[in-house]
Formats: C-alpha cells, structure tokens, sequence
C-alpha cells in the first residue's frame, strides 16, 4: 500500500513538472523528501532533491529551485556526509542551471577566447535586468551554503572547495561583476584568468596613477594565503597584458613603484633572505604606505616566508615597522654590491638613494625570473 501510495505522488510530481504547475511541483518534492528523510533512505533523497532542483532551475524558477537546492544542502551537513566527486559533480551540475544567456548569446572576451562575456547591463532592458538580478541573488544564496558545507565537512577547506570558487569567479566575470570575481579567483588557481580580469578592472576603475594596486593588493593576498606561484604567474599576465605596463616589460618599471616592489617581493621568496626582505621594505617604505592593508599583509608574508615575528600593536605604521626597526640599510647596501653609472630601464633620472636600492636589488634576484 505504501509503495503504491509512493508511486502516485511520483507519478503526481512529474505532472506537475511536466505541466507547468511548478508550485504543486515544489510542495510534491517536500513532501517526498519528509518520507524518505524519515525512513533513513539518504539516496534517495539526495536523487529526488537534485533533480527536482535541476528541473525546476532549468524552467527559471530561481526561487523555488533554490529552495530544494538549499534542503539538499542542508541534508548533506545534516547527515555529515564527506565531500565526494559525485557530490561535488551535483552541486556543480545545480551551478550550472542558474544559466541566464546562452553561450551564442555572449561575446568573446579578446585575451581570453573560452570566456564568453554577458552584454553589459546597460543593455539589458528592465525585465531581463530584473531577471539576472534575481538569478544572482539566489545562485548567490545557493552556493554561500555549499561553501559552508565543504569547510564544515573538510578542514583543510577553510575557506570552501577550490571547485566552487572557480565557478564563482569565472561567472562572476562573465557577467561583468569584476568586484566580485575577483574575490573568488583568490581561492581558486587561475592565474591567467585573474590576471586579465585585473587588467580588466584597472580599466574600469583605475586612474592612471592606482594601477599598480590592483595587481599589488591581489599578490600581496595570494601570498598570504601561500599561493606563492599563482601570485607570481597572475603578476606576469597582468604586466604583460595591461597596456600601459606590457610595453616596459620585462620588469623592472620606471615609472610604478608598486610594480618594482612586488616584482622584487616575489623573487625575494626564492632567496629567503631576511636582510634582502628588511631592504626591500625599507627602499619602498614610501609606496607601500599608500595603503594600510599592506603593512598587515607584508607583517604576514614576513611571518610565513622568513620567519620574522612582529608585535600585534599597530600604531604608527603597524608591524612593518617592525620589520625596519634595527636595521642598518647603508651598511645592507654596500654589501650586496656596487652601484652602475646609470640603470637601463629608468627613463627618468631617480633620486640617489632609491638608484642605490633598486639597482643593488636587481643584482640580488638576476637570473631568477
């Protein structure tokens, strides 16, 4: 008899999907799931909840596919079911059906010929504004929680499955949300594709003296998060591809000081010589106080990379002056090496001392790029 009951509200729910009443569909999927929840068949309810999901996604109905998507989330944290590939393969298929345009809809990004990019927003007129609008905002709320879920089930994911991100940052992108791409490709391993969408958004909202920032303020993060090659390969796409950059490559640059900064940075990482780290900061002490955030990031790379402790207490500079505090530059100086008559690659005649710590810097990390 209740087999039977079973197979009328199956039978029931495919109707309804198949006839468009989605709200009859929606309410049929609960119900199923509280009788298969209750008698422990966790197949089962992770088969009904993913592809009542995926129909109702594929219809547009954000909100009501969201919301199984949701109680299919909520029943892996639930049971602490551990990350899988065929889980992670749902979850990513669910993705995958908050689709807005189709792809011979989208235009081809010109550096990167697998992104296909949304018409801005602009263009879209107010219904089809509305529509990626609501679109976003549950795909959002969707894959928040599975973000959740994978740093719940696996320590290791602190801060949520790579998988995931990357989906994030690469719709993001074709949407044209830079901001909130850019988040995401922080947690994920492209960097050729972070790397232009910096570029992308230098152009979108940098003046000609802030883009040294973008790039920067992203390598800076990568190495806190010890991504030492992704920071360097995104450095080199974005140099190379921007075009007020990739004409003074190879590095160093005359003109952009964050730039020559992060370049010697990087490299830095590969000799592991504190000295070199504390003349680094020294020499562009300046530039890198542009922006707070960077001493808190520099106090941490110093930590991870060189194992130099600073103290918590922030003021006047926070715990890069830590960093600087004792250090006898001139005497560093003299000892890496001798200073050229004139350096190559500066268009513009520098002030004496920062020819000094450039060019003794350049002879420090030769041959390592």
């Amino acid at each position: 008899m209740a087999a039977k009951r079973k197979s009328k509200i199956e039978e029931r729910l495919k109707a309804s999907l198949d006839g468009g009443d989605y709200y009859n569909a929606l309410q049929t999927i609960k119900v199923l799931y509280s009788r298969y929840n209750s008698q422990g068949k966790s197949d089962e309810c992770i088969s009904l909840l993913y592809n009542g999901a995926s129909e109702l996604l594929k219809k547009d109905k954000w909100e009501s596919g969201t919301e199984i998507s949701l109680i299919l989330v909520n029943h892996l944290k639930d049971k602490k079911l551990p990350i899988t590939t065929d889980l992670i393969n749902k979850l990513e298929s669910l993705f995958h059906c908050y689709k807005f345009l189709k792809d011979e809809d989208c235009i081809q990004h010109p550096k990167l010929p697998l992104l296909r990019l949304y018409p801005s927003i602009a263009s879209l007129d107010k219904e089809g504004a509305a529509r990626l609008h609501a679109m976003q905002i549950n795909r959002d709320l969707f894959m928040k929680a599975v973000l959740k879920w994978t740093s719940l089930v696996d320590e290791s994911l602190k801060y949520g499955h790579t998988k995931l991100h990357k989906l994030l940052a690469l719709s993001y992108f074709q949407e044209g949300e830079l901001e909130k791409a850019r988040k995401h490709f922080l947690y994920c391993d492209l960097p050729d594709e972070f790397g232009q969408l910096l570029v992308d958004l230098s152009y979108k909202e940098a003046k000609p003296h802030e883009i040294e920032m973008f790039i920067t303020q992203a390598v800076l993060q990568l190495l806190v998060l010890e991504k030492k090659d992704v920071a360097l390969k995104t450095y080199k796409t974005y140099c190379r591809n921007h075009s007020l950059v990739g004409s003074f490559m190879p590095p160093p640059f005359p003109h952009y000081p964050l730039l020559n900064f992060t370049w010697f940075l990087l490299h830095s990482l590969d000799i592991g010589s504190t000295d070199v780290f504390h003349c680094l900061c020294h020499c562009y002490i300046q530039a890198i106080s542009w922006d707070p955030l960077y001493h808190n990031y520099l106090s941490k790379i110093g930590d991870i990379y060189f194992g130099i402790k600073t103290t918590k207490d922030n003021s006047s500079g926070g715990g890069l002056m830590d960093l600087l505090s004792g250090q006898n530059i001139s005497s560093l100086m003299s000892s890496l090496g001798g200073l050229p008559d004139e350096l190559p690659w500066q268009q513009q005649a520098p002030a004496p001392v920062q020819q000094l710590q450039e060019s003794d810097l350049l002879e420090t990390v030769e041959g390592l790029d």
